[in-house]
């Protein structure tokens, strides 16, 4: 934090635009790269999740979706809520 201080705010705005890009790309690669394993799993046709494995699954995270939501998108936690369905 002392390094960050350091640089005027012009130079501190240059790196947390440049932080806010990366990211965003980062985000947007995950996310793709997430729906591409997905499909492969589901593609094996080897993967299942019984109802009583998701129900629990289901209540022990229901208050992380509140916590997460700044940091992984609240977009993400819908596609992800929409599997509960």
């Amino acid at each position: 934090m002392a390094t960050w201080k350091k640089l005027t705010p012009q130079q501190q705005a240059v790196i947390q635009q440049a932080a806010n890009e990366a990211i965003a790309w980062q985000r947007k690669l995950a996310e793709k790269e997430d729906l591409e394993f997905w499909n492969k799993i589901k593609a094996t046709g080897k993967m299942k999740v019984t109802t009583v494995d998701r129900r629990l699954f289901i209540e022990a995270t229901k208050d992380v979706y509140k916590k997460l939501a700044p940091t992984v998108g609240q977009a993400n936690i819908d596609r992800v809520r929409a599997l509960e369905k």
